[in-house]
């Protein structure tokens, strides 16, 4: 039988094939088929099986599991200590770490081979112990304990590797002209390096700049390369450049040589060409052009919120805005649909100046219960400073570090105005504010939402140019002396949903959101805003004069419900139609003609 290291103990395990392959299916799933070390079935499999799985993301669980020796040389003596196992195969190592963010994602090379495997959430790792069959096993070569680690930790030790590709096809300013472009298309990395005499057969060989030992540091395509010692990249030019000690000009000449191509003669030809297009028509689009164009589905919730924009929720005092913002956070860090809408899993930042932290333990463990999310570890952060200040550019760097740090994607202000000192009715206000952390924000990829309070009787508080700099504007709406609400949208850019009704139900320990038929409730508003109408009517049929505050007694000694509103609506309306008339002087309403007659 297996005896599973002290270290891993607490976390989950996996029945594996002879070929390291899950035997299980669904053995991801919290619930599915992965076991505890204490598990009978999971003992019985042990003593009958050479080998197990390792079950990564549980607990926050990751494995650092390299693939390349080049790799883990360079990068091994900068990571901290931590339990490590050898593989039996390559004998290369599995890194054990307790992280932040359980993410996974490969670190590949330009041939798109894996040079290192984060092994997070939905992966596994064979375990120490186990047998290939071969007489190898995977044996412990640092007994440690596991140490933590976070997940920007790791991308900054592996950042000279991480988008190798996407660096080395940065082009040089130089480069964009059609000569270059034709040289390209003609001339390839490994005709260059022919001519620097390397030997370039698979893929990959020393490198033309400096003596390497094993001869495999130099990595290429057809059109880019990139070095593992030196951290050079770039494409052919870059590399004649490079190997020859050269200037770009003399690069160009002579790469264009070799191509066949009379430089001086397609310079002047391009200078022509150019010329000619300066007097050309501007580019426009016609109806077959935006026929084609596809629906952004890159959204944060599905309908409800897309990446990449800042958004403005908004109410009077107490109509949930807080609560639905924590539980919008809780639904995209977990993955859970927010409303009936799809969410994408991120992670969010809530930078709370409204609420103790009392009042956010309360709320964050009854929506955790309500939702039934037994895990308690998911990627939602608060940041409650109270020396905040978002046009302070220092405190701006440091909440974009912060961001970068712990991968934000999603960031909520609780509420605005208790992050800045400016004034909502100022223009040039609300153009610093944007100026200097919004765009900003923006331009990193962030989304951004800020609440916002209005008057309490919901009217919008602010200068249009508060409106003008969101591209989405949401406003929450509760039903007076009920829990039920409705998130309308007032602004949106990409036809996000019209509007989302909602109910919360507390219990004892369990906050519950449920979703509520739309259009089911307009209907039941109307219905309601015509029955008091007609109700309202009846008061008047003996021509009585009556003020505002005289209807409201009325309706509270018959035990009416309604809202201010909804009263000042139907008053409105009666006068609108010609049913009541309004004496503004006494403030009385009555039958319209009333008045005439008793004169």
């Amino acid at each position: 039988m297996k005896m599973i290291p002290t270290q891993l103990k607490s976390y989950r395990f996996i029945k594996v094939s002879p070929n390291k392959a899950p035997i299980e299916k669904e053995w991801q799933k919290e619930g599915g088929n992965n076991y505890s070390y204490e598990d009978k079935e999971f003992q019985s499999y042990l003593k009958g099986s050479g080998m197990y799985g390792v079950a990564t993301g549980f607990n926050n669980l990751i494995v650092i599991d390299f693939d390349s020796v080049v790799v883990q040389e360079k990068v091994i003596s900068k990571l901290p200590k931590t339990f490590t196992v050898k593989t039996a195969g390559r004998g290369l190592l599995h890194k054990y770490y307790i992280t932040d963010i359980s993410e996974s994602f490969k670190i590949l090379d330009l041939n798109k081979e894996t040079l290192v495997d984060v092994q997070g959430t939905g992966k596994q790792v064979i375990g120490p112990g186990s047998d290939l069959g071969t007489g190898k096993r995977y044996e412990i070569v640092d007994n440690s304990e596991i140490s933590k680690i976070t997940l920007y930790q790791i991308k900054e030790f592996f950042k000279e590797w991480i988008d190798i590709e996407k660096r080395a096809n940065i082009k040089a300013n130089e480069e964009k002209d059609e000569i270059c472009a034709k040289i390209k298309d003609i001339v390839k990395v490994p005709d260059v390096l022919r001519d620097l005499d390397v030997d370039s057969k698979d893929g990959h060989c020393s490198c033309p700049m400096h003596s390497s030992k094993g001869g495999r540091c130099f990595s290429w395509k057809e059109d880019v390369w990139h070095c593992f010692h030196c951290d050079k990249s770039g494409n052919i030019f870059h590399l004649l450049m490079h190997a020859r000690n050269i200037p770009f000009i003399e690069a160009k000449k002579e790469l264009a040589k070799k191509a066949g191509i009379d430089i001086e003669f397609r310079e002047k030809t391009t200078e022509i060409f150019q010329q000619q297009r300066e007097v050309e028509e501007l580019e426009v689009k016609d109806y077959y052009y935006f026929e084609n164009v596809k629906k952004d589905k890159d959204m944060i919730i599905q309908d409800f919120l897309p990446k990449g924009v800042l958004t403005m929720f908004y109410a009077p005092p107490a109509q949930f805005k807080s609560l639905l913002a924590q539980y919008m956070g809780i639904c995209i860090t977990s993955g859970r649909p927010f409303l009936g809408l799809k969410t994408r899993k991120n992670p969010v930042l809530i930078s709370d100046l409204e609420d103790n932290d009392q009042i956010i333990k309360t709320r964050w463990a009854g929506i955790r219960r309500g939702m039934r999310i037994r895990s308690k570890k998911f990627p939602l952060f608060y940041l409650q400073r109270k020396d905040v200040n978002l046009l302070d550019s220092s405190f701006v760097e440091k909440l974009r570090n912060t961001i970068k740090q712990y991968d934000i994607k999603f960031l909520i202000f609780d509420t605005l105005h208790r992050h800045a000192d400016y004034d909502e009715n100022s223009a040039n206000d609300m153009n610093r504010l944007y100026t200097t952390i919004f765009q900003k924000l923006l331009e990193d990829g962030i989304s951004i939402m800020f609440l916002h309070h209005t008057t309490k009787m919901g009217e919008f508080r602010g200068s249009s140019d508060f409106l003008g700099m969101c591209d989405l504007v949401y406003r929450v709406c509760r039903t007076k002396n009920t829990n039920k609400f409705r998130i309308i949208n007032e602004k949106n850019r990409l036809g996000e949903t019209s509007e989302i009704a909602g109910d919360i139900e507390f219990l004892d320990d369990d906050v519950i959101f449920s979703m509520r038929d739309a259009k089911e409730e307009k209907t039941e508003a109307l219905s309601k805003l015509k029955e008091l109408t007609s109700k309202i009517e009846i008061y008047f049929i003996d021509g009585q004069e009556l003020q505002r505050k005289d209807v409201q007694v009325r309706l509270e000694n018959e035990s009416y419900e309604y809202s201010t509103a909804t009263l000042s609506r139907c008053l409105s309306f009666l006068v609108e139609i010609g049913k009541l008339q309004y004496d503004e002087k006494n403030r009385k309403y009555s039958q319209l003609g009333h008045n005439e007659e008793v004169n």
